[in-house]
């Protein structure tokens, strides 16, 4: 499971370490936005992806400073259920729209997987943020389509009894 690889990567044994670099360039080359928070949510890495989508710079990403972007969406209900599901220190997963550097709204499924110590304690998260905006695009064009296509039904129907009626 998720929380198996997490354990084991984060075991430091002399026969199970990643050297820091090969990890820091797997991650660097998932598209992915991951943050790294530790056990009191603060974050202590950010990926470029991050850096790219949102504008930002490490001393904007770090420390409690990355859940601004979540303060600053549209659904405040957002934020408090973040920090409370960050709070549980388990695995959860949760859509959440943010803005984007250019200004318009992204959706982005966040799913986070709890750090286990050596001392199989909660240590932190790995925080994944995929860009499901797409998703959400075509859900609200099939919405409209259903919208159009029940008006043009209706209106049918109408023209229907006039032409039986004439």
């Amino acid at each position: 499971t998720s929380k198996q690889i997490t354990k084991e990567a984060t075991t430091n044994t002399s026969n199970n370490t990643i050297p820091y670099q090969e990890l820091k360039a797997i991650v660097e080359q998932n598209q992915n936005m991951i943050w790294v928070l530790d056990r009191d949510q603060n974050c202590v890495y950010a990926n470029e992806v991050i850096f790219e989508n949102f504008n930002t710079s490490p001393s904007k990403e770090f420390g409690k400073a990355y859940l601004n972007r979540f303060k600053k969406t549209e659904f405040p209900e957002t934020f408090d259920l973040l920090e409370k599901k960050l709070s549980e220190e388990k695995e959860f997963s949760l859509e959440v729209s943010v803005f984007h550097c250019r200004g318009h709204k992204i959706w982005l499924q966040l799913k986070a997987i709890p750090k286990i110590s050596k001392n199989e304690e909660f240590d932190g998260y790995i925080l994944y943020g995929t860009d499901i905006t797409v998703i959400h695009e075509a859900a609200a064009s099939m919405k409209k389509q259903s919208e159009l296509i029940s008006v043009l039904n209706k209106e049918y129907s109408k023209f229907k009894k006039i032409i039986n009626a004439s």
